[in-house]
């Protein structure tokens, strides 16, 4: 009998496989084919990998034992050894007062020959054992032995990869509940901050959260105050912006009578509050439907279409002036365009993403698809209809989130 014994650190394998995230008797597949290779490499019949918890051993990739052992107590024995020398061989276990009572030597398994390594992670921390054996004596050479520890640094590298895959795939899953959990909570702020009593819109946004606003409400005196706005940024940074922007939109549209003087105080609210870098494209609009005057302020956003019954367009507002949040009260431009609407039709604002939606040769969707769309879809379209046709259009993601809102005009009011 002999035996080869090579320190190599403190084992502290509980406290290791804490962060493995616990280790049962399940097998793995992968560490069963490796298991094999290493009973190959070092002409054994046996092999097997072996965790080492408080509560017992956990055969995790066996070859060549029986398919019920996968899990030990506790106790001294050949793994337990391996774990303290780091590296163990025994040429006859059964012949050895300290393992001839260990279950694989002593049971159905009958090992007699033994070679294991301790798997350790960095800092010499020891979680297992690779072992092979023989139910006869033998001995391993020097290029088997070899090969033992390699497989054992692999083995040891496996079960990291797997841990670290395992945490990701719950820091992952948190994430999404997370997520899924704030879009809701986002949506209802949003919802209760748009006031949907004046025109109607529909929105794609281009990642899970969406950075687009719409807000509209028929004031005191009949006449109809709206904003379509397009905050800076993608997903969430500039989703958690949109409630400010609505609510100040809400607050600020909700009692005015001088709306160059309201649209001062929007930006230099939103000025004021948003963080720095941020600011909203937008269209501000007001409506006297009694006299069928329109007035339209655009900041950054594609040019807003008065399109007719008949399709056709009467008149365009285009950006002229610089997004809302970014000059100061001195340099700010709150002029609006005024256009009397003398037929029957409506107002189509959209947001960038609406227009610059690519198909797979990178066209654009455009202003020219927007207004034949909308002359086909007569003197009533949906914006969800007309959005279905962005994003059939768009055979790549969209990049930016999409926006129609509409607004009857040229209709005084109770004109059945």
């Amino acid at each position: 009998m002999s035996e080869r014994a090579m320190p190599w650190g403190a084992w502290s394998g509980s406290d290791s496989l804490h962060d493995l995230g616990g280790v049962d008797g399940t097998p793995i597949a992968a560490l069963d084919t490796i298991a094999r290779l290493a009973a190959q490499a070092c002409g054994a019949p046996i092999a097997a990998i072996v965790m080492v918890d408080a509560a017992g051993h956990r055969f995790k990739g066996v070859h060549g034992l029986p398919a019920d052992l996968r899990e030990l107590p506790r106790g001294p024995g050949l793994c337990e050894h391996t774990l303290t020398a780091g590296q163990l061989e025994v040429t006859d276990a059964s012949k050895d007062p300290r393992f001839a009572r260990d279950p694989m030597v002593a049971g159905e398994a009958g090992v007699r020959h033994f070679a294991g390594c301790a798997m350790a992670r960095a800092g010499n921390q020891r979680v297992g054992t690779l072992f092979v054996a023989d139910r006869g004596p033998g001995q391993l050479d020097e290029v088997a032995a070899a090969s033992l520890r390699d497989f054992a640094d692999l083995s040891m590298a496996f079960v990291d990869a797997q841990a670290r895959h395992a945490r990701a795939a719950d820091r992952l899953a948190r994430y999404e509940r997370e997520v899924d959990a704030a879009a809701r909570v986002l949506g209802a702020i949003r919802q209760r901050a748009f006031i949907a009593d004046a025109g109607c819109y529909a929105t794609v946004p281009a990642t899970l959260f969406g950075g687009d606003v719409v807000s509209a409400q028929t004031l005191a005196d009949g006449s109809i105050a709206f904003l379509v706005g397009d905050v800076t940024g993608h997903d969430l940074g500039a989703a958690l912006l949109t409630p400010l922007v609505l609510e100040s939109f809400a607050r600020q549209s909700g009692a005015a009578t001088d709306f160059a003087a309201m649209l001062r105080a929007l930006n230099a609210e939103l000025a004021a509050a948003l963080p720095s870098g941020n600011f909203v494209a937008g269209i501000v609009g007001h409506l006297d439907a009694a006299r069928r005057r329109l007035r339209v302020w655009n900041g950054g956003l594609p040019r807003a279409l008065y399109v007719s019954a008949a399709g056709e367009v009467r008149a365009t507002f285009a950006s002229m002036h610089l997004p809302l949040g970014i000059q100061s009260a001195l340099l700010f431009d709150a002029t609006f365009v005024e256009h009397v609407c003398e037929q029957p039709g409506y107002l189509a604002v959209c947001t960038d993403g609406v227009v610059e939606a690519m198909d797979a040769s990178g066209t654009m969707f455009g202003t020219r698809r927007l207004v034949e769309f909308l002359a086909e879809m007569g003197p009533a379209p949906e914006p969800g209809r007309l959005l279905e046709r962005v994003r059939a259009h768009a055979t790549r993601a969209l990049d930016d989130d999409a926006t129609l809102y509409l607004l009857e005009l040229g209709r005084p009011p109770n004109d059945g």
